[in-house]
């Protein structure tokens, strides 16, 4: 595909540009090349470790690789570091319920919405206007 052609150039030329390496593994995600897909992902966080939005993308990656480990391990992370991002919270809880962990996918799914429910209470409504952040097909 010319888009990966193009991003590799990309990030030969910028090598330390997250959001190339990001383009680069949601290209890959598309042409199923989950491996490739992975490394560029797994750059991006490098180079911002605290990107959440990467983490997320990073994580559907794992998801749709199979390897549910690294893809909570991964989700986890990032709910450590936004403990009340809404899209985080939904991400790991339905990582948890894909992998049998159902008790720990309530658990999370009832943060999420506490989180968007004081969300609604405030001026805006967190619900919405989220980006896409899946590397899923």
């Amino acid at each position: 595909e010319q888009a990966i052609k193009t991003l590799l150039e990309a990030t030969r030329i910028h090598p330390t540009h997250a959001n190339l390496h990001l383009e680069l593994g949601r290209s890959y995600c598309r042409a199923e090349q989950w491996t490739d897909a992975k490394a560029a992902l797994i750059r991006a966080v490098e180079l911002e470790p605290e990107n959440t939005s990467h983490m997320l993308i990073l994580g559907d990656c794992m998801k749709s690789m199979g390897d549910m480990g690294e893809a909570t391990q991964t989700l986890e992370r990032a709910a450590l570091l936004e403990p009340e991002n809404p899209s985080v919270l939904q991400a790991l809880g339905e990582l948890f319920s894909v992998s049998g962990n159902h008790d720990a996918a309530h658990n999370v799914f009832l943060r999420a919405a506490s989180v968007i429910h004081k969300g609604d209470l405030g001026s805006s409504n967190t619900s919405t206007n989220r980006p896409q952040l899946t590397c899923s097909r």
